[in-house]
């Protein structure tokens, strides 16, 4: 299953906990996907990285995630996602 996830940096900043935004391939992921999908990439987090780099929260996306013209994550629009999805 192909899916992109980003971790939040500006999470941190603003004292929260480290969020992943996830976007999953849409013609694979279903509601109930979402339930599994996230346990799933917990233990993946916990597994590979430190606890206190481990993301505490998991937030699917309707979109994907925005792109510059070279291909990288637009971390200003992607904020701006992220605010919309969290209101």
């Amino acid at each position: 299953m192909l899916l992109f996830m980003y971790l939040c940096p500006f999470a941190q900043v603003q004292g929260e906990a480290i969020t992943a935004l996830v976007f999953p391939d849409p013609k694979q992921a279903t509601p109930h996907d979402k339930i599994s999908m996230e346990q799933a990439l917990r233990q993946h987090c916990l597994h590979h990285l430190a606890p206190y780099q481990s993301p505490r929260r998991f937030v699917f996306l309707d979109a994907p995630l925005p792109r510059n013209a070279m291909g990288k994550v637009n971390k200003k629009e992607l904020l701006h996602m992220f605010l919309k999805e969290m209101l």
